[in-house]
């Protein structure tokens, strides 16, 4: 399961569970486990990160390395 849910399970997916499970006593051992199996799909925390697109971050760092020239100039006028 963990391997099927993989891609799910890291970076910044949305993933929705549902668990569902019988009334019938017949089938208590499958719900049961269901229910083990939910709480424990529950209680897993992620860290998400945030994307950054690396093209923009080329063009903000020349942009403060121009903003810093720029300061860097004026201060020898």
């Amino acid at each position: 399961m963990t391997r099927l849910l993989k891609d799910c399970l890291v970076g910044n997916a949305r993933t929705t569970m549902l668990a569902t499970v019988s009334p019938s006593a017949e089938f208590s051992n499958e719900t049961l486990s269901t229910l083990r199996f939910a709480t424990q799909a529950a209680s897993v925390a992620l860290k998400p990160k945030v994307n950054i697109d690396p093209f923009l971050e080329l063009v903000n760092s020349k942009s403060i390395f121009s903003n810093s020239l720029s300061v860097i100039c004026k201060m020898m006028v």
